[in-house]
Parts: C-alpha cells; structure tokens; sequence
C-alpha cells in the first residue's frame, strides 16, 4: 500500500492494508485487536494524503526475468553451415546459434527481443544476404549477423519449411497450416498466400528458369504441387504417398528428388516450356507414324501422355533403411545428395559424370550382346545342321536387330540406376534430426572421394564427418555445453557460487553467474540432489536407489555408489543442524543420513581423507515415498505418500503428528517456510495447496497449472513462493494474499525442478527441453493488476492469430467448384491493429488542423485586418496534416501495412486516399503512396465504383499517379543504364590489363 502505512506497519505491529476513507479505517481498527497502537495509527492516517492511482492499485513486487539459457547445443532438426563452413548454425529452442565447430564455442546468437514471443526455432535456411530462421508460432525472421532485418507472420502453427530463391529475393515457407506464404526480402512484405493442401507442408524447393518460377510442394496428405509463382496458380499434382505421410523433397539441375515412407527415393525430370512443347510434337508424329504402318492400335490411347507436365517421372532408387524418410538435400553443385531416416544413418549417392554414364553402358550393351550369343549357339547345338545354319543366319539378323535396338534404347533413355552410385552410409550412435553439407568440400582426388557433412543429432549433440576412400571418420563434436537428456534436479550451494544440474547420464556444475560450464561427471539415472554444507561436495539419489557422493573441485565421484534403497530416490531434504540429510524412496522408507569422515588406509598408511555416509534411522511408510521436507527448525518431517495425503512426524520420536488430506492424486513436491508456519504442496490434479503446519488446516487451495505440478520452493524469509509444472510455465506466489503474481514463460517443455538462491535474488529451472535458465530478480516494481491486464491482452492476441484481415464482403469468391488458391500474405495480429489505430488518429488530427486553417483563411479573406493564424498542433510534430499522415503510413512496419489497410473502414480508407493525393504534387515518397493506394482501390473497389463522392479522388488519383509513376520509372531506367554502361566499362578495363600483360 502506500509507503506510508507501510513504514508504520513495523511501528504499530502488524501489517495493513490499504485504507481508503475513515469509515473503513474505524472498522479496521476494531478488528487489529490490541496487538496495534492505534493512537500511532491514527497520527498516521491524519498525515496521510489522498492514494494516487499506482498506491490504489496494492502492493508493489520486484520483477523477474530471465538472465541466460544453459546446456542447449541444438534443439531443431534444421542445420546450416556458413558460406565458409567453419561454424555450424542451429536451432537452440528460442535462439539461432552458431557454434564455431573447432572450439566448440559460441560465435554468434541471434536472440529474439524482451518482450517478443519465445517460441522455438524450428527450420533455419541460410541465404546469399543472410540467415533465415522460422518459429513455432508461424513467425518468420531475417538475421544480417545478429541484427533481425525484418519479421513476417503469416502462419497459424509451426513453420516447418522454409526455402530462399536462386538469386535470395523471395523466401518461400510452408507451415502447419498447409499454406504456403511467398514474401519479398527486400520490400519486406509478403506478396501472396498459396493454399490447396490438406495437410501439414512438410517441405518446398524451387525451380527457376529465366523469369519463369515454379514453387513444389510436399505435404502429410500424400500430394506433391507444382505452383506457378508468376501466376499464383496450381499448375501440376502429384501423388508420391499416403494421407497422413509427408515427404521431403530437393531440386537441383533437372532431377526433383522425392524421399518418403515407402523405402524409395522417386526421381522426376522437370522440363521447360520449350522442351515439353518439342516432347510433346515428337510424341505426336512418332504416334501418328507407327499407326500409318499399323502397329500401335489407334483405339488404345490410355497410356499416352500428351499433357504438357512439367515434371516427369523417371524412376526410383531402393533405400537401404526401409524406414520413413525425415531430411533429402543435395549437394549444392549437385555431386551428389544424402537421406536420412528415422532411424541412426544416413545415405549418400553420388550423381555419375557422363564419361562414367558412358562406360557404364558399354559395358550394359556388351553383356546383352554376349548374353544374345550363347542363347543362339545353345539353340544351334539342339537342332539338325539344315535347320541350323537356317536359324544361324536368322538369328544373326536378329542379333543384329537386337544391338542397334538396345544402342539406340540404352543411348536415349538412361535408367536412374545407372545415374547414382550409393556410397557407405553414415552409421550414428543415436538418432539423426537433420544433416548439412560443408560447402566447397566435395572433391575427388587420385580417384579418392571427400566430402563433409554436419548432423544434428536427438541427444543435444552437433558431430561433423568427413567419408575418405569409403571410410567414415569424426572430425568435430560439440556436446560439451549440454545434458544429453532431460534435467531432473538443479540445486544451488550456500553462496550461490555453484549450480548443480543431474541427468540420466552425468552431472554438471555451473558458474551461474557467468553461465560457463565447470565440470561435467558421468553418473546414473538421478532424481533429486543437493548440496553438502560447505558447497565442496554434492550428494545425488539415483533411479536404481543408491547415493552418489561427488566432489566439485576434482571434478570426480567419491568412492562408489553406495546402495541405500530398493527402488527409485525421489527426494533429499538436508537436515536443520547441516549434520546430514533425509532420503525418500519408492520403497516405502525414510531413511536418516549423517555425513562421516572415512580415511582410506594403503599399505599401513593414511593415504586420504574422503566424505562418508553412515546410515542412523529409518521411516517405514506404507506407500511410496515421492517427496520428504524438513522444517527449517529441525523439528518436523514432512513426507508426500502415493495415496495423495502427507504425514508429518516428530523428527526426533519420529512420532507421528499430523496427516493432511485434500489433494485428489498424488503431491509430487513440497516445501515449507522459513518461520515454519506454511507448508506448500503440489500436485498431479494441477493444484498448489497452503497448509498451516500448526494446526494442519488447508489455508487456501489453487488451481496452479493447466498440469501436474512437479516442483515448488519458497524464497527463504518470506511466504513468496515459486512453482513450476508440466504446462512449461514457471509461476510466482504470495502466499499470504493467496495470489499469482507472475508468470515466467520460456520453457518449451515439462519444467521438472527449481532451486531459490539464498537471497531470493536468482531462481534456476531445469527442464525436459534439456535447457537451465536462470532467473534474476531485478529494480524493476510491477503490480499485481498490470500483469492481469498484460495477460488479458496475450490472451486477446491468441485470439487474433490465423485472422486474415480481410473483410468478408470485399472477398473475391472463386467461381463454383473451384478453390481460391491465392491469398493475401499477412496475418492479423496486436501490432497491425495498433498501426491501424494509428492511421486512423493521423487522419482525426489532420483534418482538424485542416478545419482551423480553413476556418483562418475565411476569416482572414472576409476581414480586413488579417487574424492572427491559429496555434499548430504538437502532436503534428512540426509536419503539414498532409505530411503528418504519410510519415505516420510510413513508420508503420512494411510486413504490417498491408494488414493494417485491410484492417481499416471504407470511410477511413476514402479519407486516406484523399490526403494522400496532396502528397503526390511533393513528389515525395511516390513508390509507397502508390502502393497503398493500389491497394486500397482493390480492397475496395465495390464500394468505390457505388460511391459519388470517391469519383473525385479517383480521378485525381488518375490524373496525378501515373505521371509520377512514370518520372519514377524514367529514373530507374536511367540509373539502371548508368550502371550498365559502368559495369562495362569495368570489364573493358579489365580485359585490356589483361591483355597488355600477356604482351608484356
């Protein structure tokens, strides 16, 4: 409340609230009882001035936020490398990073701004200008370095592919959604929507011939599209699979490559428009010839293709892993091309030369020729000499027919099996997510193949090979930076000073200031942990039941495990006096632990002194352990059974003293304060329950999370309390006021443990993400009916998503039993509605200070005395209305304008269009002022034809466009022409250098 209650509540004893007025005043002092001076109180109330709206609006809270995100080496299953390949770039959950592969370090991030969505990155496509990178939430963003260049949303889901023209001006990306958005990197907007697929896109590539563009598409409804980009159309479909089975696919020269369920890699010839026109003609007279001598039956017709498609199918190629196929790319000068499988390899072909092709068919005619050969003389051998030498000079004539057949065959159609060669394939320790070629490292040298690759495995791991003479070999490997599966236990020692995270596999500890790794220990299966008095030494539960002592200055394990129960270690609690710990299993026993001295004896002599456990009491239970507490005074234990209730004992009796019951499925965490006084509980029915330790009663019970609830930790001195579930968030508690106050996104999976520094002021998250982020708290006061109006509007932003803009009646509806294929690119969102907001108040302003300088000039032209003129308008920013509007147009982002104009009213519109012809007498800005009014005109074009008053602007829009426009053009075209003739002077200049030094 105000700051003046506030520092009286230490004086008067006791908290208080906010007090509006004396009436309520009186009631509260009535109910403070005699704990309160109230003489005091009111002396204080009498100096209090009126609340201000931020005191009316409560308590003031610290805020916060995230400071770094640990252990993620990639998460994605897209890789790239640089235009050097020496660094990797990858999907790192919500960043893009790029690992330098010899160091193993961190070259570059590019981090999404505070305050922007913190989806996961889930395909990267590396351009000529820059860096592609497409999310989970159907955002796509431009990355120059570690600069975001610009940002487009225009997808409902996840973006699974994502592809860059030949020349790197427009970027293709299919969604979940099932369409497909082109937009234009340079203008930084989208140009259209492709939909006809029924499916998620699951992967695009393209075709360019001169101006001619054509977009394919591979989706999970078992269909392949060829789209024609100029004309935003469908042109050919395909189908290379069953519904519900995507495909991946990759183009280079004139072979589409096809990878899917079925164990087979489909090859296509795709052909130009001449090619196909000269195909088809030949087709026709070669059919029209063979009927002339009657042998094709005219009638028979259903096998011949006259269509003009422009792809054909070719063949296919027998994978070795039958599996399904997650990943085809070819080799950027198209040497050859890998797949892999969900399965642990990778195949490789490699595409053969032509002398090879030529070889290769020789050696095919000469075997059919010999084969030919022995069936004659095995037939001569079986018949009389007469009839021999009669089917001797038969088959002769026939061999003879047969080889010119087979030349002529084997020399115009060249089988896909002879195209490829298959070389050893990549065997993997683990799954494969993606693979990526290094650039220029294809080479063949003293007939030796090399060439290198880069995979992105399942387990956080990048590893880089290089195939020698047939042989595989590793030359990189980055997985030092992460776990290689989920984090279940993080633990913060006294100082803060060290952080402890445990996986099914190894232990790491952390510098959590600096975010820098400093040991990594192998282990087993670990559950839960914590740290020994002192921060030297760190105690772990396993899933197999047994302890594990480590040392984090050595970096080693102490001793061996030590078997202390049969079933899996769920929880460590350190006892109050700091003499030991408590261990809860799923054996149904408590057990107590004491640290112990144990000096290791070698030969008659002390050799050295190492920690120890020794084993005093234990706690039977008759159900399974999943959570045991220790009061911060040592006098009570908490333990969390199976049956969803919580039994408290005596911690010295081990008398039993209360039971607490409420939950409806198993309390998976727990924590109690540092007075002592609450006890937090959390549970699989997706509540945090409150409960007073002295009497048991249940204070409160919250729906905390849409999921189970899987850990819970009070910050030490206070009742603010933090919990973390299976629904990704982490969220922060008074548990006095019984309120959330807030909530910390950013996990993009199950949050399985927290751990609280001793000042409150850093919180530590491990998740099934395999990331650790650390938490800080910061200056920054929030409150707590901010944060309920900032989760209102994400709530009203998701509720934007996948809106189109476009009003329902300005629609142009495809003709009957057709589909719109093509839409709009953009996608409604806050950030157009805002520009549109915007656009809507530049134009209110304008035509006020238009209105009063009319008003000024009638005055003025009336009277004889000229009247001062009237004040401007600040908000103007020292800007003519006409002026003040377009610069408002322009500062709207490019990606969101066209939204925002589909957004606004037909009577804003008309009022836009008329203030923007004022601008085009200036001159100025011609290129975006057409471009909105272009727009604009379609969107409305209905009611503008049925409206009398738009006829005027219209046809000044008429009149004054197009002369503007053309200026525009001359200038471009002579700028263009400038260029050329520099460019070729530069190479006359070059080739006479040239020249006179092969004189010289």
């Amino acid at each position: 409340g105000s700051h003046r209650f506030a520092t009286a509540s230490d004086r008067c004893g006791g908290g208080i609230a906010i007090i509006h007025s004396t009436r309520v005043a009186s009631h509260v002092l009535l109910s403070c009882g005699p704990f309160v001076d109230v003489q005091l109180l009111l002396e204080v109330l009498d100096e209090a001035q009126p609340l201000s709206a931020r005191e009316k609006m409560g308590k003031a809270y610290l805020r916060y936020v995230q400071k770094s995100v640990l252990g993620v080496v990639c998460s994605g299953p897209s890789i790239a490398y640089d235009a050097n390949g020496a660094q990797l770039c990858v999907g790192a959950l919500e960043d893009a990073v790029s690992w330098n592969k010899k160091t193993g370090q961190v070259a570059k991030k590019m981090h999404v701004e505070e305050g922007e969505s913190s989806a996961a990155v889930s395909s990267i496509e590396r351009g000529k200008e820059g860096l592609a990178t497409a999310y989970e939430d159907g955002a796509v963003r431009i990355w120059k370095e570690e600069i975001c260049v610009a940002t487009f949303k225009g997808h409902k889901g996840r973006v699974e592919a994502l592809r860059f023209a030949q020349n790197g001006d427009l970027l293709a990306s299919g969604g979940v959604d099932g369409h497909i958005v082109v937009w234009d990197v340079a203008d930084e907007a989208g140009r259209f929507r492709l939909r006809g697929h029924v499916g998620p896109i699951t992967d695009l590539a393209w075709i360019e011939w001169g101006r001619k563009r054509y977009m394919i598409s591979a989706s999970k409804d078992g269909r392949l599209k060829v789209w024609d980009i100029n004309q935003q159309h469908c042109c050919q479909t395909l189908v290379v699979g069953q519904a519900g089975e995507g495909a991946s696919l990759a183009f280079h020269g004139q072979r589409l490559l096809v990878a899917g369920s079925n164990g087979k890699v489909l090859v296509y010839s795709a052909q130009e428009e001449d090619q196909k026109a000269n195909d088809v003609k030949e087709m026709k007279v070669s059919k029209a010839e063979k009927q002339d001598n009657g042998t094709v039956d005219p009638t028979n017709q259903s096998e011949e293709n006259t269509s003009m498609e422009l792809l054909v199918f070719s063949g296919s190629l027998k994978r070795i892993d039958a599996s399904k196929a997650n990943l085809l790319r070819w080799e950027e000068n198209g040497h050859g091309f890998g797949v892999s499988s969900m399965g642990k390899s990778i195949e490789f072909y490699k595409a053969r030369s032509r002398s090879e092709l030529t070889k290769k068919l020789r050696r095919k005619q000469k075997r059919r020729r010999e084969k030919i050969s022995k069936q004659m003389s095995k037939e001569a051998s079986n018949v009389e000499v007469e009839e021999a030498q009669k089917n001797a000079d038969t088959a002769k004539q026939d061999l003879k027919k047969d080889s010119l057949s087979a030349a002529s065959e084997t020399s115009a159609e060249i089988t896909v099996e002879d195209e490829y060669e298959m070389l050893p394939p990549l065997r993997l320790k683990h799954k494969a997510k993606g693979f990526a070629f290094c650039p220029q490292s294809w080479s063949k040298v003293d007939n030796i193949l090399r060439f290198k690759v880069a995979v992105a495995l399942q387990n956080n791991q990048i590893e880089e090979w290089e195939l020698v003479n047939e042989t595989w070999e590793k030359l990189h490997t980055i997985d030092m930076a992460g776990h290689r599966a989920d984090i279940r236990s993080v633990s913060l020692s006294e100082d803060d000073s060290v952080l402890m995270t445990c996986s099914h596999s190894s232990v790491k500890f952390w510098n959590p200031h600096t975010g820098s790794c400093l040991r990594t220990i192998e282990s087993g299966y670990i559950l839960s942990s914590l740290f020994v008095p002192g921060g030297r030494q760190a105690v772990c539960g396993t899933k197999s039941g047994e302890l594990e002592v480590f040392d984090v200055g050595s970096g080693m394990r102490v001793g061996e495990p030590i078997p202390a129960h049969e079933g899996a270690i769920w929880s460590l609690a350190a006892l109050a006096d700091g003499s030991g710990f408590v261990s809860g299993s799923a054996d149904k026993e408590v057990k107590f632990w004491e640290y112990e001295v144990r000096e290791d004896i070698l030969d008659g002599q002390l050799s050295k002194q190492q920690l120890g456990l020794a084993h005093t009491r234990t706690l039977k239970m008759t159900d399974d352990v999943l959570c045991v507490r220790v009061s911060p005074s040592g006098s009570l234990i908490a333990v969390a059974l199976l049956d969803a209730t919580i039994k408290v004992f005596f911690t010295d009796s081990l008398k039993f003293f209360l039971s607490l019951y409420g939950h409806k499925l198993p309390v998976l965490c727990m924590d109690i304060s540092s007075d002592g006084t609450l006890l937090a509980s959390g549970s699989a029915d997706k509540n945090l329950k409150l409960w007073g330790l002295d009497f048991g009663d249940c204070h409160r019970s919250l729906f905390a999370h849409s999921d189970s609830v899987m850990a819970c930790v009070f910050v030490k001195d206070t009742h603010y309390l933090f919990t973390a579930g299976k629904d990704k968030v982490i969220k922060y508690w008074d548990a006095d006021k019984f309120q959330l106050l807030l909530t910390l996104d950013g996990h993009h999976a199950e949050v399985w443990s927290l751990a609280v520094s001793a000042g409150g002021d850093l919180l530590a998250s491990g998740s099934h993400d395999r990331s650790v982020r650390i938490w800080e708290r910061t200056d920054e006061p929030f409150f707590v009916q901010e944060e309920e109006e900032r989760r209102m509007d994400a709530m009203f932003e998701e509720g934007l998503e996948g809106a189109t803009g476009v009003p329902q009646d300005e629609v142009v509806l495809p003709a009957e039993g057709q589909e719109q294929e093509s839409l709009p690119a953009g996608q409604r969102t806050g950030e157009t509605i805002d520009a549109t907001d915007a656009i809507i108040s530049a134009l209110d302003l304008a035509e006020a200070q238009m209105e009063r300088d009319a008003e000024h000039m009638q005055v003025h032209a009336s009277s004889t005395k000229a009247p001062p003129p009237p004040p401007p308008n600040p908000l103007l920013l020292g800007l003519r209305p006409a002026q003040f509007v377009l610069h408002t147009v322009a500062n709207v982002r490019s990606a969101d304008l066209e939204q925002a104009l589909m957004i606004l009213p037909f009577t804003a519109a008309l009022r836009l269009l008329d203030v923007l012809q004022l601008n085009l007498e200036r001159g100025k800005d011609v290129e975006l002022i057409c471009r909105v009014m272009t727009l604009l005109v379609r969107l409305h074009l209905r009611q503008l034809v049925h409206t009398p008053d738009a006829r005027r602007v219209l046809t000044s829009m008429r009149d004054r466009l197009r002369p503007q426009m053309e200026s525009l053009k001359d200038t471009l075209g002579f700028n263009l022409a400038g260029m050329e003739y520099m460019k070729r002077n530069i190479q006359a200049r070059r080739w006479g250098q040239v020249l006179l030094g092969m004189e010289e």
